[in-house]
């Protein structure tokens, strides 16, 4: 039929379609003839049977206990439906391995089945593979789930449809991940209320969690519904790793959000809880949470201190499993932006080398996507912009790959930094399709920066007043400073005598520098006040102002910050 339709057009040795192939209805003949040609073949009509239920493919060792036939009949038998070419054969039994030489013809002795008996078969096919195959169970659980499930008995495969979730969560399979556990609960609400079963939908929610904040962005709006619908259950439930798990997904979801001070809420009751409860091994994840939340509020010493706790704790615990985000390079990269804004810059990069050395210890893709945009974002800070696109290029491929939609978002925009208007703009394209508003502050600011690049100041001045007005609403300052420097450096261009204005945005990005302790940021607004100040023939005040700063850059470390301040204050010491 699909010869005669002109659909297909041959290509040497196969044939392939020339367009969208339209819906096409199997002819009731040949389904008809499928059925005939099986109970013509009644003798062993229940091979080709039990073979359909176990699927496409089936191996002699696992047909041969669930058909309880003794080995000469079940191997006759099979031979018998081979001779009349509804499956073929590979290897010899006990090791051969059977096929349907077409999906209808499984389809067509599937169909065959009376419900009792298909539910009798899946039964035995997924009792066989736990006690016989048990190896196989835990590698491939969605196999006993989705028999399990065809059999009817809910309760034995939601617990497999977990399991399957949770293995493809650790391999970052998230779409999969999902659709597993997407299963398990829609199975578990034909269950009748229970402690038990609220447990249950409790442990699916928490990995659903999981794997919609990997696949589909932190601040998905799915993933809010889950964590609250987890909320409501872990008040009924008295697992306190649970209550933390819950309390987590929330706190990830109001951070993402931009909800920063909500997400300080949260933060300090995980570590409340991990000290109430006496749950050790948590302790690390709940400092990393108040970390990361501190990191965005701009309390910088505050954020390097809970990541110092962090690191000490997962390593006194030594975690076995291989997370998808790992709680070690989450902190090392998280410290590296703490350390650079304290202006401790040997210290970032040992930070950032430790999150790389992690990353590839561990070769899953997520932990190295975030460090490859941690790492652009380092060498950002540190003015080089061909090392940012290279490492923003590799996250984005990573995250294109793997489906991270979050990260891809934000290495996308270190990739506008160097690229131009057009990828920058594309990346707050990308940004606003997340529903985030966390670092929308910086995405905005590094749009704004590109925009004063390309003499579209009108634009950057919209973009910088639209990242403080970001800022305001979601209580994240970290970036305020160079922010607020940034616009004063702009209104100078825009107007080489609006001098009071920039004066003012430069002296509260100084301000604000101080407060955050903040001094790699301090030094720039006090390069970019001496500047003005020098302009102004208040060359004193501009060398006191900068030399102060400069001095507590005692490191033996070069960056285009040093260097611009030491010659201007080379210059400011000659008269």
């Amino acid at each position: 039929m699909l010869l005669e339709s002109g659909f297909l057009r041959e290509t040497g040795d196969c044939y392939a379609l020339d367009g969208p192939l339209p819906p096409l209805a199997i002819p009731t003949t040949l389904q008809a003839s499928l059925v005939a040609r099986l109970d013509r073949l009644s003798s062993v009509k229940d091979v080709a049977q039990i073979g359909a239920a176990i699927g496409r493919e089936f191996s002699y060792e696992l047909i041969a206990p669930v058909s309880a036939l003794p080995p000469g009949e079940l191997e006759a038998a099979l031979e018998q439906l081979a001779a009349a070419g509804l499956i073929s054969r590979r290897g010899a039994p006990p090791v051969a391995t059977y096929s349907f030489k077409h999906a209808l013809v499984q389809d067509a002795a599937y169909a065959s089945l009376v419900r009792s008996r298909r539910h009798g078969l899946h039964a035995t096919i997924a009792r066989v593979l736990e006690e016989r195959f048990p190896a196989l169970a835990q590698a491939q659980p969605e196999l006993v789930a989705h028999h399990y499930t065809s059999a009817g008995l809910y309760r034995q495969s939601i617990s497999y449809w977990l399991k399957a979730g949770q293995l493809a969560n650790n391999r970052s399979a998230n779409s999969e991940a999902a659709s597993h556990l997407s299963r398990g609960l829609e199975l578990l609400a034909t269950l009748p209320s229970s402690c038990e079963r609220d447990s249950r939908e409790l442990d699916l929610l928490l990995a659903l969690g999981r794997a919609l904040i990997i696949g589909k962005g932190y601040a998905d709006p799915e993933v809010e519904r889950v964590y609250s619908r987890a909320q409501a259950l872990s008040t009924e439930v008295s697992d306190p790793s649970q209550r933390f798990a819950v309390v987590r997904g929330l706190w990830t979801f109001r951070l993402a959000k931009g909800e920063v001070e909500s997400a300080r809420h949260l933060a300090t009751e995980l570590l409340q809880l991990t000290e109430e409860q006496q749950l050790a091994h948590l302790r690390s994840a709940a400092n990393l949470s108040l970390g990361q939340t501190a990191v965005h509020l701009g309390s910088f010493v505050d954020a390097h201190r809970y990541f110092e706790r962090a690191i000490e704790q997962t390593k006194a615990t030594a975690p076995r499993r291989r997370p998808t985000q790992d709680v070690l390079v989450t902190c090392y990269c998280y410290d590296a932006q703490a350390l650079w804004h304290l202006g401790r810059l040997q210290e970032t990069v040992r930070r950032i080398e430790d999150a790389i050395a992690r990353a590839k210890e561990l070769t899953t893709p997520y932990n190295s996507a975030f460090a490859f945009f941690h790492t652009a974002c380092i060498h950002r800070y540190l003015g080089d912009k061909a090392g940012a696109r290279r490492w923003a290029l590799q996250s984005i491929a990573l995250s294109e790959e793997h489906s991270f939609p979050y990260l891809r978002a934000f290495a996308m925009a270190l990739r506008g930094w160097s690229g131009g208007v057009t990828e920058a703009e594309e990346a707050l394209a990308a940004f606003r399709q997340t529903g985030a508003g966390l670092w929308g502050v910086e995405v905005l600011a590094i749009l704004a920066e590109v925009y004063a690049d390309a003499e579209r100041s009108t634009e950057a001045l919209e973009h910088l007043e639209a990242s403080l007005a970001e800022g305001r609403r979601t209580g994240e300052r970290w970036r305020e400073a160079e922010v607020q420097r940034r616009l004063g450096e702009l209104l100078l261009r825009m107007s080489p005598a609006a001098h009071h204005e920039a004066e003012e945005s430069f002296s509260q990005a100084l301000q604000v520098a101080r407060e955050q302790h903040a001094k790699s940021l301090e030094l720039r607004a006090a390069l970019s006040l001496s500047r003005l100040w020098c302009r102004l023939d208040k060359r004193a005040d501009a060398h006191r102002l900068l030399a102060g700063v400069y001095g507590y850059f005692t490191e033996d470390f070069d960056t285009a910050d040093l260097r611009d301040a030491k010659a201007l204050l080379g210059e400011l010491s000659h008269p």
